[in-house]
Formats: C-alpha cells, sequence, structure tokens
C-alpha cells in the first residue's frame, strides 16, 4: 500500500515522533482479484469512520514477478571519484574502488535522494583516514558504512527510530562492518564522545534544535554536515549555528536541497 499527496501541499518538516498526512491522500493497494469495489467501500468507510472517499476505482494487474521487476529498475550507481552503491542483487562492478551494498528499504537513506548524495559527496573527497564520526539520524545507516569503507576508525549511527536502528545493523552486517566500529543505538544510549566529524542529514527545524548537542560532541578542529536543508531554510540553520559558535565552511546545492559544512569560528585575529 502506497500513499501519496492529492494536490500539491508538500510535508517539508515533522517532529520525530510525528507522522503527518496531506489533507487529500491518494490510496494505492492490492487486493485479490476478485475483490469489488462495493466491498472495497463498505470496508473502508469501517476502519475510515468520517472520512470522505471522493472518488474508487479498481484496475486489474497482469501477473508478474514483482520482485524481479523491481530488482531490474535498480543497477549500481557512482558517487564521487570512490563511492559506489550497489543493490545486493547486482555484481558488484570491477572498477568499483569503494562499493556499499544498500537495498532500498523503509528507513532513509537509499543514496538516491540528493541530501544523501550531497553528504555522500563531501564525504568521498574530503574524509580523511582514521577520521572518528558520527551519523545522527543515521536512517538506513548508509552515511556511517560510506565513512567506515572511506578510511574512518568508528563512525557512531544513531537514530530514535526503531526501524532505523534494525535497517542500520542489516545495512552494516551486508557490508561486513566491524560491529565495534558502527556502534548503532538510540540517542539517549549515546555514549560521551568526541568527534571529528558529525553527519546529520534531518531536516531544518531539528537541526536547529541538535545545535548546542552538536557542539558538545565534536572536537574543536571538527566538521558538521548538516543536509536536509531547503535552500530558502538555510539562512536560519546558519543563525541558530553561529549562535553557537559556528562559522559556515562550505556549502552545495542539489536543485532545492542544500548541505552546509559548519565549523567552530576562529578567534579575532587569527587565519
Amino acid at each position: 500500500m502506497t500513499l501519496s499527496d492529492g494536490r500539491d501541499q508538500p510535508l517539508l518538516y515533522h517532529a520525530p515522533d510525528e507522522q503527518p498526512l496531506w489533507d487529500d491522500v491518494v490510496i494505492a493497494a492490492i487486493f485479490p482479484q476478485d475483490y469489488t469495489t462495493a466491498a472495497l467501500h463498505e470496508q473502508l468507510t469501517t476502519v475510515l469512520p468520517g472520512t470522505v472517499l471522493t472518488t474508487l476505482s479498481l484496475d486489474v494487474l497482469a501477473e508478474q514477478n514483482w520482485i524481479d521487476r523491481w530488482n531490474k529498475s535498480l543497477s549500481p550507481k557512482q558517487i564521487g571519484d570512490k563511492i559506489w552503491l550497489c543493490p545486493s542483487h547486482h555484481p558488484v562492478p570491477a572498477e568499483a574502488i569503494t562499493p556499499i551494498k544498500l537495498d532500498p528499504g523503509l528507513a532513509f537513506g537509499s543514496g538516491e535522494h540528493p541530501t544523501t548524495l550531497l553528504c555522500l559527496s563531501w564525504l568521498d573527497r574530503h574524509l580523511h583516514t582514521h577520521a572518528e564520526c558520527l551519523d545522527y539520524g543515521c536512517g538506513s545507516g548508509i552515511l556511517a558504512i560510506a565513512a567506515l569503507k572511506l578510511g574512518a576508525s568508528v563512525c557512531y549511527a544513531v537514530d530514535n527510530a526503531t526501524q532505523a536502528i534494525k535497517a542500520s545493523l542489516n545495512n552494516a552486517q551486508a557490508n561486513a562492518i566491524n560491529p565495534k566500529q558502527m556502534p548503532i543505538c538510540l540517542p539517549e544510549e549515546l555514549p560521551s564522545i568526541s568527534v571529528d566529524i558529525i553527519m546529520a542529514n534531518i531536516v531544518s527545524g531539528v537541526l536547529i534544535d541538535l545545535a548546542e548537542t552538536f557542539k558538545s560532541l565534536l572536537r574543536p578542529s571538527g566538521k558538521i554536515l548538516l543536509s536536509g536543508i531547503l535552500t530558502h531554510q538555510e539562512e536560519e540553520v546558519i543563525k541558530a549555528y553561529a549562535w553557537h559558535g559556528f562559522d559556515v565552511e562550505a556549502s552545495q546545492q542539489i536543485g532545492e536541497w542544500a548541505l552546509l559544512v559548519m565549523a567552530q569560528q576562529k578567534p579575532m585575529g587569527k587565519s
């Protein structure tokens, strides 16, 4: 079953414990072939009391191997000079320097979204060997896995969604990541650490709320990658982090999405 926007009403921000829906929702679902619109209408009005059903249609789908069809639509994708995202069913290309095995799942972070691509591209170019990292709001764990495969010595993966924790564990195992190098936990379980790089691909409102937390977790020479930001939200995020002593070291964009690389402000009089 899939839910989609019935009109142009984007949902760009929600709190971690919220699951907002559009005012008009299009629901598409698969039923047995002998199911009737009358039976479907009766069931929907029972389970969704007070909901206005504007249209209801039923189409017959030809029998086919849906899993095989989905797999064929996915192929390895190169990001930057080294990183390759490789579906598990597909052979890893010989030229892939840093392959990451990853299949689309219920948690964010398949590598296809611009916010993830921006983070991966930065890591591909700038991550230094033996860096200690934190992937906050890890989703599928893709950024933590990428950091470790690029040479990081450890990358903590944190998320408040149990589905994300499960997905990160599964993907770490699929990529033969040493569990000691990628501790995965809920935010309240994160030990007292100090890291070189914090990666946070969330949404702007949450990023703003986390500014003080990130400052306490970052080494003085460290950097914070802030993604999940729409271009018109950049200024608000920059102001929030400036308040906590950070400057923008670099910024990149893909379409309407932006990545901000933040570093602690240098003392006056020093270059």
